[in-house]
């Protein structure tokens, strides 16, 4: 007895030992991280929704969940205008109505201001919650409460990842790179890109966690949100297949996100995508439909290109890729389901450059976010204890 005893003492290290004093100070820096992460978005939250930037999209929004059957165009422009009236400053009043010509006509043309509300009314998702809470709150307000859930659901499903995955000192990193590709920003506007940002962050987390049904659900809320988001699950798709890897939850995160899309494009009357196309880059209103034109679409494109090299992501992307390649053990010829989805992710910023080059950071917030918790998962950094006892990875 008295040797297993002291056998038992060899293995298990005192409280006072090194090692136990190195696995505290782990442990330590572990809830740290998670704590200034949960303190740093509590607070993004709050001065987002004390310093809103008010552009018309919130306007459009305001309208749309304001809007009631049998409405007249001259009711819905009114009861919008006059809800952002009383919400806003003088400044930003001038903004929403004389900011530029086209912003002029919206504000003097009840009819002209109706027909432009079909680019905005196929977030269905996004106006459907904006909806529910405006049943308690002014509209303007209820969409700053909304963007602030978002920012909730996504420090609660990072913190949830981050446990998961083992990875919690990654959050040191992660909220600066989220900053970095402009979230607060985007937190600061009236848009569905918050709620589509969160909403893509949990269904990722599901597909890391092996919850591909749920995932699959959580993208088809996502792709309601903003339909551009289908793009990802297309990609995914297309790489899992030639990558023969994950394919079944490939399929039925593509499948899903596909009947959501549909049935909105089906029940929703919406501008076709050139027509959207030529009104965002080509500055066209959508009362003077265009044909499609090669040329037209080159220099779009070009000039669309061209104003997002100013912008911060495609950097951040960059040094995310030199990221994933420098991680020990990573193997392209033989890609795991994180190479899979890491390749979708990317082949998704560059599907959308193509499709519809708009230079604005929000658009490829959803997916940087996503690219940036991939990397921390996969990196998943550990300092060394202030003992100097090395700490190993907990990446795969």
């Amino acid at each position: 007895m008295t040797g297993e005893l002291a056998n038992a003492a060899d293995v298990i290290p005192s409280q006072s030992s090194p090692g136990a004093r190195s696995t505290r100070t782990v442990a330590g820096l572990d809830r740290a991280a998670l704590i200034l992460f949960a303190c740093a978005m509590a607070a993004l939250a709050v001065m987002s929704a004390f310093t809103p930037k008010i552009n018309w999209d919130g306007v459009a929004y305001t309208a749309l969940i304001q809007e009631k059957p049998g409405m007249t165009d001259v009711q819905v422009h009114d009861r919008a205008y006059s809800a952002i009236h009383s919400a806003i400053t003088p400044r930003q009043w001038a903004e929403v109505t004389t900011g530029s010509p086209w912003i002029q006509m919206q504000f003097n043309n009840p009819a002209q201001f109706s027909q432009e509300l079909g680019m905005y009314r196929i977030k269905i998702g996004y106006v459907y919650v904006a909806r529910v809470v405006a049943s308690i709150l002014p509209p303007l307000s209820a969409l700053r409460v909304v963007n602030s859930i978002a920012l909730a659901l996504i420090a609660f499903v990072a913190i949830c990842w981050m446990i998961a995955g083992r990875f919690e000192q990654s959050a040191f990193f992660v909220f600066p790179a989220w900053m970095a590709v402009q979230l607060y920003e985007a937190s600061q506007l009236t848009t569905p890109d918050m709620l589509n940002a969160a909403l893509a962050l949990a269904g990722l987390f599901l597909l890391r966690t092996g919850r591909a049904t749920l995932a699959a659900l959580v993208f088809a809320l996502a792709t309601i949100t903003r339909l551009d988001f289908i793009v990802f699950p297309a990609c995914f798709l297309a790489v899992a297949l030639i990558a023969r890897t994950d394919r079944k939850a490939a399929t039925l995160s593509f499948l899903l996100p596909a009947a959501a899309t549909v049935a909105v494009m089906f029940g929703v009357d919406h501008p076709s995508w050139w027509d959207h196309f030529n009104f965002s880059l080509g500055q066209v209103d959508l009362t003077q439909a265009q044909p499609f034109s090669i040329h037209s679409y080159l220099i779009d494109l070009a000039h669309g290109l061209d104003k997002m090299a100013a912008l911060a992501w495609p950097g951040v992307a960059l040094l995310c890729v030199a990221a994933w390649l420098l991680i020990p053990g990573v193997d392209w010829r033989s890609p795991t389901k994180a190479d899979v989805l890491l390749m979708a992710l990317l082949l998704s910023l560059a599907a959308r450059c193509f499709v519809f080059p708009l230079p604005e950071a929000r658009l490829y917030l959803p997916t940087m976010m996503m690219i940036i918790m991939l990397v921390a998962e996969r990196w998943s950094p550990r300092f060394q204890s202030a003992l100097g006892s090395p700490v190993s990875s907990a990446g795969s």
